[in-house]
């Protein structure tokens, strides 16, 4: 029986992570704040699976070595999910968790044993060929994307002490990512959102069921390559928009604004948000993301580890897209 740590075990990805590992029988290292808990524990099932001894919660930070090195005594891989993924985060920040995060961790592992870090497509930038894929140059255009590269360059570093495997992921969606989308859906029912640029540069999304396959594909097959890029069904910006339209019943849109004029309007609101102390409701991040084209190749992944993006993007959009109906409905009321 093989025992896993899993760090960020009380994030999103993490918690059903760590449900799955369960019920296919591993042993769970969970690592979590000290003020989080794993979801998956509010479940009978998951109670019983805790009573077993099947799961084992270890409070501690990525930023504490002592904390990470326990919960990584004895495990037989490691799945390193914790990050700091808010681009509007200092970025003395992001890099403290993102990079020295990612080097206590595999300072913690034992020798031989296998690791998986999660990566993200945002080591690559925005200056893509029409079809990238793992061996197109790096550019991080963002500070989380250089976060990102700094920390999978560690780990490839420590191929041959580990067995290292890096997934770049694309940007995940699906049920419980609120963030970002729901206020996509909201100027879309309100007949404000525009097409940024000419809307024909295509978007690089993967549904968390489809990531969490990949994990543990990547967890139960040998990996002859250390990178392989996760990414699901690929459509343009003016395709996605429409499609999520739809779901909502509201009337796609028709009006485009320029890529520059988005930017500038994107810094304007981070500029009176910092006035304000709030959060942007525009995110130069965001705009960058919707308004790029990144189209990646993923044939190593289906190659090596026989992974297959299963959830299609309209399913994965009407998921959310009745999600976010269903608590604007609960909000009204």
């Amino acid at each position: 029986m093989k025992t896993v740590l899993v760090t960020g075990a009380s994030g999103r990805i993490g918690r059903l992570l760590c449900a799955q590992l369960c019920k296919k029988g591993y042993t769970v290292h969970a690592l979590v704040r000290k003020k989080s808990s794993l979801g998956v524990q509010r479940s009978s099932a998951a109670r019983n699976m805790r009573a077993r001894g099947s799961i084992k919660e270890f409070v501690g930070d990525v930023l504490d070595f002592p904390s990470i090195a326990r919960a990584a005594k004895g495990v037989d891989a490691v799945v390193h999910l914790a990050a700091l993924i808010d681009s509007d985060a200092p970025p003395q920040r992001l890099f403290e968790v993102n990079v020295l995060g990612t080097k206590n961790a595999l300072a913690a592992a034992p020798t031989g044993c296998k690791f998986i870090y999660a990566s993200s497509i945002a080591v690559y930038g925005r200056n893509l060929p029409p079809l990238a894929d793992e061996n197109s140059p790096a550019l991080p255009s963002t500070n989380y994307g250089k976060s990102k590269f700094l920390a999978e360059a560690c780990v490839l570093c420590e191929q041959g002490r580990l067995d290292v495997v890096s997934l770049q992921f694309g940007v995940v969606y699906g049920k419980g990512f609120d963030d970002g989308y729901h206020s996509v859906f909201k100027m879309l029912q309100k007949g404000k959102m525009k097409i940024i640029g000419d809307g024909g540069n295509s978007l690089s999304f993967v549904h968390v069921q489809d990531v969490l396959s990949a994990l543990l594909l990547a967890l139960e097959k040998p990996s002859p390559s250390c990178i392989y890029l996760i990414v699901g069904e690929q459509k343009t910006q003016k395709e996605l928009l429409s499609m999520a339209a739809k779901e909502l019943k509201a009337k796609p849109p028709t009006q485009h604004i320029s890529k520059h004029m988005a930017l500038a309007l994107a810094k304007l609101s981070a500029l009176f948000s910092k006035l304000k102390g709030k959060k942007p409701s525009l995110n130069y991040d965001a705009v960058e993301m919707i308004s790029s084209h990144r189209s990646f190749d993923t044939h190593k992944a289906q190659d090596e580890l026989s992974w297959k993006a299963k959830v299609k993007l309209k399913d994965g959009v009407r998921e959310m897209a009745c999600e976010y109906l269903k608590k604007a409905g609960k909000a009204q009321k």
